[in-house]
């Protein structure tokens, strides 16, 4: 049985795919949904997925983003893409990114549907094929070994499926055992091939490392094969590192106690980082980043936590010029710690450029944190700059040249940009809307919408679910 899960911010098209495909009869089973995709990759890292659908244009993450990160963390899942029109740009990033096919959700009618679950099927299987075949471990059986070698990568690079050791006259009984993890016995000739993917200039930009293996007499392949697959789905992201391609190491030394999510100290940790301190001090940013490190989440759970990271960074540093945007590929931690650091220094340059100490910038970031955090009280200058312990005066001039706004215009920006968000996001009454950002009179609201938007919030909200 192929696992199916559907991805799409209209309710209408997931229940109806849901219900009109032919999903038994060719053996699938939609085992969820969501209707997002930060709720997709939280279904994933707890559920067996096969094929994933999903729409390109989501809030919160796109459908395009979500791809980056299943083809990285689970480059098993298949993918297909479903479009409201023919969006030919977004189609080619999606394709470019891995997906298989796409469908386009107008031109789907009843007698092609098992038209488009056969091609759906035919295209897994093309694409399963060109990965590679899973050589068996045969040969390794019954033989009394104490060395082996091992291949680990991070990326899907097609270098590494066709290392040309023919080159070498070599014979070696090599095994794809998994997702980006070769291994095959010592051989006489087998330093060779060290040598060689070590020296080799086209696999410098790949993300993986050469193992000499000791310790495997007596070892059974299925306990060699496990160990090797769990190092490198579980560890060998935070463990990678580019000035390190070759190692020797003993088997056991694959073995890691596992490391229990830690709620709560994911929490202190996310807060910690919405904070300015690790801006203004690199001890305490340093800290941060290895405690980020040690927590040793799963990829896609990382990921998330990065991304509610850029959301949280973008709202409090909004003079930055250059937007904080995840990478569009991560494949290790030493990439996740570039980039961190590559971010500080990007909003400490901000900083400085205000001509505004960091004791004055933690006090507006913490103004600007208040009325993120009570949006739908009522916000006056004097009160937050009391509670930041400045005067109004000097509080009013900082904000201006910290945030590029005016006290007053940041707090309607803020209470526009959230009603915009539950406009097109729920059914939420207009007057609801209204107190849930501050305005207690809803004409008064419309008004200030409009004055905004250039449309009223109700046409508003029709035109987002018109798409």
């Amino acid at each position: 049985m192929i696992n199916v899960l559907i991805v799409d911010d209209d309710k209408l098209v997931r229940k109806g795919l849901i219900s009109t495909m032919p999903w038994d009869k060719y053996g699938l089973k939609v085992v969820g949904e969501a209707n997002n995709g930060v709720k997709a990759l939280e279904f994933i890292e707890s559920n067996e997925v096969d094929l994933l659908l999903t729409d390109l244009a989501m809030p919160v993450m796109s459908g395009l983003e979500l791809m980056r990160v299943v083809s990285k963390s689970h480059p098993h899942i298949s993918i297909v893409v479903l479009t409201m029109h023919q969006e030919f740009e977004s189609i080619q990033d999606a394709l470019r990114l891995g997906a298989i096919d796409y469908i386009a959700k107008v031109q789907m009618e009843a007698e092609s549907f098992d038209q488009v679950i056969e091609r759906i099927l035919s295209r897994m299987v093309e694409s399963q094929s060109k990965a590679g075949p899973r050589v068996t471990w045969e040969r390794l059986e019954g033989l009394d070994i104490d060395e082996g070698f091992a291949i680990l990568s991070l990326t899907s690079s097609d270098e590494l499926n066709t290392i040309k050791i023919e080159e070498y006259q070599l014979d070696l009984p090599a095994s794809r055992i998994g997702m980006g993890v070769w291994f095959w016995r010592c051989d006489r000739n087998s330093q060779q091939v060290v040598d060689y993917v070590g020296a080799n200039s086209k696999l410098e930009n790949t993300c993986y490392v050469m193992m000499k293996l000791k310790g495997l007499k007596g070892k059974q392949k299925s306990e060699i094969q496990q160990l090797l697959i769990d190092y490198k789905e579980k560890h060998f992201f935070y463990e990678y590192h580019p000035d390190h391609k070759v190692i020797e190491l003993y088997l056991h030394d694959l073995v890691r106690e596992p490391t229990p999510i830690d709620k709560k100290k994911i929490t202190d940790i996310k807060e910690q980082w919405m904070s300015t301190k690790w801006v203004q001090q690199i001890a305490v940013f340093e800290k941060l980043v290895q405690e980020l490190k040690e927590l040793h989440l799963p990829t896609t759970k990382l990921m998330n936590l990065l991304f509610s990271f850029v959301n949280e960074w973008s709202k409090m540093y909004p003079l930055v010029k250059i937007t904080l945007t995840l990478p569009d590929e991560i494949n290790s931690w030493y990439e996740v710690n570039s980039w961190i650091y590559k971010v500080r220094n990007i909003i400490n340059e901000t900083i400085s450029s205000n001509f505004v100490s960091g004791g004055v910038h933690e006090s507006i970031t913490k103004a600007m944190r208040i009325i993120h955090d009570e949006l739908s009280s009522q916000i006056h200058a004097s009160a937050i700059a009391k509670r930041v312990n400045m005067s109004r005066s000097y509080f009013s001039q900082c904000f201006k040249e910290t945030v590029g706004m005016t006290f007053n215009e940041y707090v309607r920006h803020v209470r526009i940009e959230k009603a915009k968000e539950y406009l097109s996001h729920t059914n939420i009454t207009i007057n609801m809307i209204a107190e849930s950002t501050g305005y207690m009179d809803e004409k008064y609201f419309s008004r200030i919408f409009r004055k905004e938007t250039g449309v009223l919030p109700s046409e508003y909200r029709k035109r987002c679910k018109k798409g």
